[in-house]
């Protein structure tokens, strides 16, 4: 197998480019591992050995650049938000640290428990490598990551429309049946393509497999949220020859593809009644969960029904063992030795066959679960004062939080916080690139 000695020699490049100061040598090795490369490698690693988790690598190289990597005088470090940012970070680790010391030494759960389910918060201090990086020149590396996550997108609508199958190792792919080249990133990354102040032609084609890569995967969640990133482009879009473009290059392409391929987008009757039901089950829920004698009517599929039930479901058990404020500890799904709950993301991995306390369906599962009421609102609190750096740049900040919001009703995006890295990296060598301008118009 080829992947173990591959990944190897580029943990070990990985070291040698914190040594050398090749920092976006450095962070790509940390995005390989962390993102498991956008999905084109299993998350685990056979090393013959033992199987290691690819993000554990990841965690590896983040704590060495930390520890090894010099501070760096980005401008946004002398900026009073990004200061608040910070403090607002390190509240949120000193209350989640808070959490695991109760755990061990109040509650009593092993070390070993707590370890195993808790080190993928480490990523947390993704936002101490930010100020240990030189964000002037991170560019390069963004726009790689983006047209590879871009070329997978096209893969993946080829293979998709045409019926045919361009990979056959789903084992090297991570994919079931057909390549699945749709990444849960892929809003985040036409956010920053409708951001470069210059579009090229690229780009734009780009944009339009994204865009076309999640209608073909049916997700409501991700055609709402580039849905709502092209309105407020063209919202707050000020030449005219870019709203040409979109209006009459992007949109009626990908409706034309989808007039034409109409069998191949989604089993389901249409893109309009997944939306439909979406929206009716949101507004039938409380009733019908609360009038249901049997839990299971609710386990149908990927439905948001079934998403709103299971944190129900958390949020009741919590509640009937007074814990709704701080969680329920730290004990990993694979260490439980019973069944708690009855609704939940399917697993090969537990003998229960779904996931317990965490899901890969709907990230306040996961919060919920580990943090509680308390720490569920100050996570989600992180990415929402976000927008005060809106003053900046509008569009970019306004859809970012629509991103995150929408994504977290229906993706992983944030499960076991391993985009951390990728995320931060484009937000704030966003925020750097603004404040760049704005200080040397004060100096000039």
């Amino acid at each position: 197998m080829l992947i173990a000695p591959i990944n190897i020699i580029l943990f070990c490049f990985g070291i040698y480019s914190i040594l050398s100061k090749k920092i976006n040598f450095y962070l790509f090795t940390i995005i390989f591992f962390a993102t498991s490369f956008f999905g084109f490698l299993p998350g685990f690693t056979d090393y013959g050995i033992r199987s290691i988790n690819n993000y554990d690598l990841a965690i590896v190289l983040l704590l060495l650049g930390i520890i090894f990597l010099p501070k760096k005088n980005n401008f946004i470090e002398k900026h009073r938000l990004y200061s608040t940012y910070k403090k607002l970070t390190l509240g949120f680790i000193i209350y989640v640290t808070g959490l695991i010391l109760y755990d061990v030494f109040i509650s009593g759960n092993s070390f070993a428990n707590v370890l195993i389910e808790s080190r993928a918060y480490l990523f947390l201090l993704s936002l101490k490598l930010i100020d240990r990086i030189d964000l002037n020149n991170t560019s390069k590396l963004i726009n790689i990551l983006v047209y590879i996550i871009s070329i997978k997108s096209f893969i993946y609508a080829t293979q998709y429309i045409l019926n045919v199958e361009i990979f056959e190792s789903s084992e090297l792919l991570l994919s079931q049946g057909k390549f699945s080249g749709f990444y849960s990133l892929s809003p985040l990354i036409i956010i920053y393509l409708l951001n470069k102040p210059k579009k090229i032609f690229v780009d734009i084609l780009s944009i339009f497999f994204l865009v076309l890569s999640s209608i073909l995967l049916g997700s409501s969640g991700y055609i709402l949220a580039n849905a709502s990133i092209l309105i407020c482009f063209i919202y707050f879009a000020k030449k005219s020859i870019i709203k040409m473009v979109l209006g009459f290059l992007i949109i009626p392409l990908t409706v034309l593809l989808i007039a034409l391929f109409p069998s191949n987008i989604s089993n389901e009757e249409n893109i309009s009644a997944d939306f439909s039901l979406d929206f009716k089950e949101a507004l039938n829920f409380t009733s019908e969960f609360n009038s249901s004698r049997d839990i299971t009517e609710f386990y149908h599929g990927g439905s948001f029904q079934f998403r709103l039930a299971m944190f129900a479901e958390r949020a009741l058990y919590l509640i009937d063992n007074d814990r709704l404020l701080f969680g329920d500890g730290f004990t990993p799904d694979s260490k439980l030795d019973y069944q708690i709950f009855i609704l939940g993301t399917h697993t090969d991995y537990y003998r229960f066959g779904i996931e317990q306390y965490n899901s890969a369906d709907f990230l306040y599962v996961n919060l919920i679960s580990r943090f509680g009421l308390i720490g569920t609102i100050l996570f989600i609190y992180l990415f929402i004062y976000l927008f005060k750096f809106s003053k900046y740049n509008m569009f970019f900040f306004s859809s970012f939080i629509i991103f995150i919001l929408l994504t977290s009703l229906n993706s992983n995006i944030l499960y076991k916080m391993s985009n951390l890295v990728l995320i931060y990296l484009i937000v704030f060598t966003e925020v750097q690139l603004r404040f760049n301008n704005h200080y040397t118009k004060a100096l000039s």
